[in-house]
């Protein structure tokens, strides 16, 4: 492991053969060789964040249960709403920290109280009550970490052991997700502007292309069209990546900035280090992109969401320059009080990613 100054960390170990179906084989916790930190330190630290958000009782958590019995929600505080976002960030926490029964709660909710069968779409935030707030459409990204956590659960738990069939649930959303929240032409995720409009392009935070890698291997059917995503993805990432390192927060289909302000952006980072520490299959992400981003972008004065994402810049650096960013994840305060929503889905899958706990199940 070549974590010295002449080289970036060392990725997850992976065999990218064939059709690239399988999975690491190690994960990198990046707060031991790059923090000094210990595994006890680590565990304890991961398992701190689950006992407040997770813990209904807290006065600081993101979980809750009902409306109904067996279901639960992850609240959007500031907003007083549940989003198929952190619906899905919560599955997706739950299942790499094993946690099913709350797995399959969050999913409850979702099924019960999200999807609109008129036009077979998961609203993208109803109330905390599961009342409808009028977003008859979906987001993409939502959905995609939804199939996501169900593509895991069905590798990790079998689709007999809890409230679902994983494997069949996945699948459907999957073929949402292909049909419905994908360009056809370019195989890039579509960005709505609007609940229930056309596409007018996309945006780069939707982009996972690691998880595409995963789903052309459980969705065998549909196999090309996922593997053609992944590869198109990571090339049009290259395409809409300013000098800067900085990825607007939508564009066109052919790579024009279309709004380059929000907070939806500062979530490319984590996509694009993760599908390198999983994968290494694209010498951009750490030749160019990392250190481009990380030398524009790595003094500031950032959210807890932000110094979250770039964490995962240790994952593709040289350990000087990118241990600080990993430091500053370890050192921050689990988020708390009325903004702790955001924040905090993206620090507890921050946590998970450098501390090595998040982990591909799919083969």
């Amino acid at each position: 492991m070549d974590n010295g100054e002449g080289g970036p960390a060392s990725p997850a170990t992976s065999t990218i053969t064939g059709n690239g179906c399988t999975p690491p084989s190690q994960y990198e916790n990046l707060f031991i060789t790059l923090g000094n930190q210990t595994q006890a330190a680590s565990d304890a630290k991961i398992n701190a964040m689950w006992s407040q958000f997770f813990n209904p009782s807290n006065a600081n958590a993101l979980f809750y249960t009902g409306p109904g019995t067996g279901e639960a929600y992850i609240k959007d505080v500031a907003d007083n709403d549940v989003r198929t976002e952190g619906q899905s960030y919560g599955m997706m926490i739950a299942l790499q920290l094993d946690h099913q029964t709350e797995f399959d709660e969050l999913w409850a909710f979702a099924k019960n109280h999200m999807y609109n069968s008129s036009n077979k779409q998961y609203e993208w935030h109803v109330s905390t009550s599961g009342g409808s707030l009028g977003a008859s459409g979906g987001a993409p990204d939502g959905d995609e970490w939804f199939a996501a956590a169900l593509v895991f659960a069905h590798y990790r738990w079998g689709d007999t052991s809890g409230k679902y069939d994983y494997g069949t649930e996945a699948q459907s959303v999957l073929d949402l997700v292909r049909t419905q929240d994908f360009d056809q032409s370019n195989h890039i995720v579509q960005y709505y502007e609007g609940a229930g409009d056309t596409a007018n392009g996309t945006d780069g935070s939707y982009m996972l292309p690691a998880f595409y890698q995963t789903w052309a291997c459980f969705d065998t059917a549909n196999s090309d069209f996922w593997t053609q995503a992944t590869t198109d993805t990571r090339t049009f990432l290259h395409m809409i990546t300013g000098s800067n390192g900085v990825i607007p927060d939508q564009s066109s289909f052919s790579g024009a900035a279309t709004n380059s302000g929000g907070d939806d952006k500062l979530r490319c980072v984590a996509n694009i280090m993760s599908d390198h520490n999983f994968f290494n299959a694209d010498p951009w992400q750490t030749m160019t992109y990392a250190p481009e981003y990380a030398s524009n972008q790595g003094s500031g004065n950032f959210s807890t969401a932000e110094l979250s994402c770039n964490a995962l810049l240790g994952f593709g650096l040289p350990a000087a320059m990118g241990t600080p960013f990993v430091t500053k994840l370890w050192n921050v305060a689990i988020p708390t009080g009325t903004e702790r929503y955001y924040d905090g889905v993206l620090y507890s899958l921050a946590l998970l990613h450098v501390s090595g706990t998040f982990h591909l199940w799919y083969y």
